[in-house]
């Protein structure tokens, strides 16, 4: 995997009470600078995570807006709850941090925070299961791909869901 124009970060979360609590700040912040940048000078006090520290988020908030730009993914939705279910009925209930639409389909992009940053960990399985509810759900535009976006490290892994296969260099990035 290649990091796309971010530096790797390492936040001190003083105030965050636990792994949760930090998720959930850095998701916000994250969702905030993707759509509504105009309310960025109130993060602080929504997320409780220092100035320095937004700053660094809205750097890597850079990463999948430009490239979503570049690719032609002009219409982004964020923080949308879905319920799949499976073949036997039980009900998967679950937020899709981004769904980014363009003339040719949607691309589905999850958001990490923690981890090494680096191809999906350990997360395929919620990936190909939330790609799944996408298909069945909004089955026009077609999903085009899926990605894992590593928040603390600004590094996308972006994957061809027709063949399950990590792009190393998505399409697009130089």
């Amino acid at each position: 995997m290649r990091s796309l124009n971010c530096r790797v970060v390492r936040f001190w979360w003083q105030k965050a009470p636990n792994d949760v609590a930090r998720g959930t700040a850095l998701h916000l912040a994250l969702r905030c600078y993707l759509t509504r940048p105009d309310l960025a000078p109130m993060l602080s006090l929504a997320t409780g995570l220092d100035p320095e520290e937004l700053v660094l988020v809205a750097e890597h908030a850079n990463v999948p807006k430009t490239w979503l730009n570049a690719a032609g993914y002009m219409d982004i939705h964020c923080g949308s709850t879905v319920l799949g279910r499976t073949a036997a009925g039980a009900e998967l209930p679950g937020t899709i941090d981004l769904l980014a639409v363009g003339p040719s389909g949607c691309l589905l992009i999850d958001h990490k925070s923690g981890g090494m940053g680096d191809g999906l960990g350990p997360y395929w399985p919620q990936l190909s299961t939330y790609a799944g509810v996408v298909r069945g759900l909004l089955p026009a535009p077609p999903l085009q791909g899926g990605a894992e976006f590593w928040i603390e490290h600004g590094q996308l892994s972006v994957v061809d869901l027709a063949q399950d296969q990590v792009i190393a260099t998505p399409p697009g990035v130089n």
